[in-house]
């Protein structure tokens, strides 16, 4: 969209069909941030892999790595863009990827998530920090991480709570 004049300058088709359940649906994008000084786009369609696009020519480049197994949930990952230059991918199994948003090659693998409930995250705007949920131990927890570097600072459980369903920095 031109922020100025509210027109559509272009539209990028990132979803596609695919099947559940055996049925099918049309792949909504449920993230999508842009990367690169505005000249990439990264989508998280329903049912795929996230992909980058090049925000001129609207042509797909690279695919993002996710690892999805028959039953998880279809939903897109969830998309975040780092102050290092790097995505966050999360909300697929085990794992939360950093993924330079570029390449689309994966930097570091955030693991220990639990593949029965899609990882939430949030990344800082101005620091090199990053916050995603989890279960441990039977209950949510959400961990703080320094993207940079693929490390883990600390857990933190959250009592009383059944599932951490939004995180903000």
């Amino acid at each position: 969209w031109d922020a100025s004049t509210g027109l559509l300058q272009r539209a990028i088709r990132a979803g596609a069909p695919f099947q559940v359940q055996g049925l099918s649906r049309e792949g909504l994008v449920r993230s999508a941030v842009l990367l690169n000084n505005g000249s990439t786009v990264a989508a998280g369609p329903e049912g795929a892999p996230g992909r980058l696009f090049d925000v001129t020519t609207g042509q797909a480049g690279a695919t993002i790595a996710v690892t999805r197994r028959a039953q998880d949930h279809p939903f897109g990952a969830a998309l975040e863009r780092t102050v290092e230059g790097l995505l966050a991918v999360g909300g697929q199994g085990e794992e939360v990827l950093l993924v330079d948003a570029t390449s689309g090659n994966v930097r570091h693998r955030l693991s220990g998530h639990s593949p029965d409930n899609p990882s939430r995250l949030a990344v800082a705007r101005d620091a090199d920090l990053m916050v995603t949920s989890t279960f441990g131990g039977g209950q949510p927890v959400v961990r703080l991480w320094r993207p940079s570097s693929g490390a883990e600072l600390t857990e933190v459980p959250v009592p009383g709570s059944s599932r951490v369903s939004t995180l903000a920095l």
